[in-house]
């Protein structure tokens, strides 16, 4: 694409300005930039829905230039580089828009007049009450029918103040100057045809609209030439386009031109339908919020989108993560580990240590005392068992009574269990 400022023309969007005296250049005055970075922006757009986020359009139309230019070049059916012939032309700089020579010829005046003279005008009114009061007026021409209750109204300044007038509704002013879409720029034709006509690149699975016959267009340089030139020397109808492409299916409408313009005609056109229409770029907006409400709008109507882009991707590493720790057996095997001498020595003194650290305390009990605590005597070593006593204590049954020197019995020490025993103070 080379230098792409050629086609955004950045010094009216982005003005270079050196002071504050400097007044920003009107891109209303240059109908080639305006009309370059409004198509450069609807295949921006474009580009972002179809081949970032993976959004699969149907049917594809436009409105004036959006039908003649920025639709082809949008979904690539024609290369940027055509752009360059709007540039070398002269009919949109001097021809049918700048110095108004066509309509100078028409009217048979001065460009400098023909530039004083012409102007085109909002009108909020119902299109048949337009209809009527410029019936048999001349110099004035209804040039675009936006809504049912919205025109565009073209011809002398003077004519048009009074249709207005008459007519008593809300006006407004376009502020730039532009012949197109009247029958006078028949004689135009070559040079119409020669900026519309170029190679096909792609041929798209998408239908393609035409407001002149309010069918789809075949897709062949010749047809599309033809019908950019037929846009552009007729009136523009967008209420029956807008029915056209909705009786062929279309339900959701996303417009990828500058503001919500189409978008509200749209809301308007299909009021009571089944219908959505999302703007791509609306004024007050950053344009990431502007893309996040046009995604969010599209998910929530059904609409097949890719937002894998919105979400952070996890690094990617050379091995694959492993869950279960493995365990390679060898080395010494246990039996020979605990069977060393070293090892051995060393759980010795452990357990000599716990020996040491937990004496074992011996219970000298009668026989009477055995029954009545229901010890077991052993036969051997006469040591009683019972479960309660600690295993760190020995128990030995002994006689109550043992004999003297002399042979007389003197009574044995007893251990009394009922009785804590008492703590011998240091």
């Amino acid at each position: 694409m080379g230098n792409i400022d050629r086609f955004i023309n950045s010094e009216y969007i982005y003005p270079r300005l050196k002071n504050k005296e400097e007044y920003s250049p009107n891109i209303y005055t240059n109908a080639v930039a305006m009309m370059s970075s409004g198509v450069f922006y609807s295949a921006f757009f474009t580009h972002i829905i179809k081949n970032y986020f993976k959004v699969k359009p149907e049917i594809a139309f436009g409105y004036s230039m959006g039908e003649c230019s920025s639709m082809w070049y949008s979904l690539g059916v024609w290369h940027p580089n055509g752009a360059d012939k709007i540039r070398e032309l002269d009919i949109f700089k001097t021809r049918l828009a700048g110095d108004l020579e066509v309509l100078a010829e028409q009217w048979q005046i001065s460009s400098k007049e023909a530039k004083q003279q012409w102007i085109s005008l909002v009108l909020l009114a119902p299109v048949e009450k337009v209809k009527t009061v410029i019936n048999g007026v001349e110099k004035v021409f209804l040039t675009f029918i936006n809504t049912h209750e919205e025109v565009i109204i073209s011809g002398h300044k003077d004519t048009c103040a009074e249709i207005a007038r008459k007519l008593n509704c809300p006006t407004l002013s376009i502020p730039f100057q532009s012949i197109i879409h009247h029958y006078f720029c028949i004689q135009e034709k070559e040079g119409l045809l020669e900026m519309h006509q170029f190679e096909i690149e792609d041929r798209p699975d998408i239908k393609f609209y035409s407001s002149i016959s309010q069918s789809t267009i075949t897709l062949s340089s010749e047809e599309i030439a033809k019908n950019s030139f037929a846009v552009c020397t007729n009136q523009v109808n967008f209420p029956e386009t807008i029915d056209t492409v909705y009786d062929a299916g279309a339900r959701i409408f996303i417009e990828v031109g500058a503001n919500a313009t189409c978008t509200n005609w749209i809301q308007k056109i299909l009021k009571g339908k089944s219908f959505h229409a999302i703007p791509f770029d609306q004024k007050g907006k950053s344009d990431i919020n502007n893309i996040v409400c046009l995604l969010a709008q599209m998910c929530s109507h059904g609409v097949k989108v890719d937002l894998s882009l919105l979400f952070q991707k996890a690094k990617e590493s050379g091995t694959q993560r492993v869950f279960i720790k493995k365990i390679i057996p060898g080395d010494t095997p246990l039996g020979e580990l605990f069977g060393q001498e070293k090892l051995q020595l060393k759980f010795s003194r452990v357990r000599s240590r716990f020996r040491k650290a937990s004496p074992k305390r011996t219970f000298l009990l009668t026989e009477k005392q055995s029954d009545v605590l229901g010890y077991t005597k052993k036969s051997s070593t006469k040591t009683l068992e019972y479960s309660s006593i600690p295993s760190s204590h020995e128990i030995q049954f002994v006689s109550p009574y043992h004999l003297d020197e002399k042979g007389i019995k003197i009574p044995q020490k007893q251990t009394n269990f009922n009785q804590p025993e008492k703590k011998k103070r240091t």
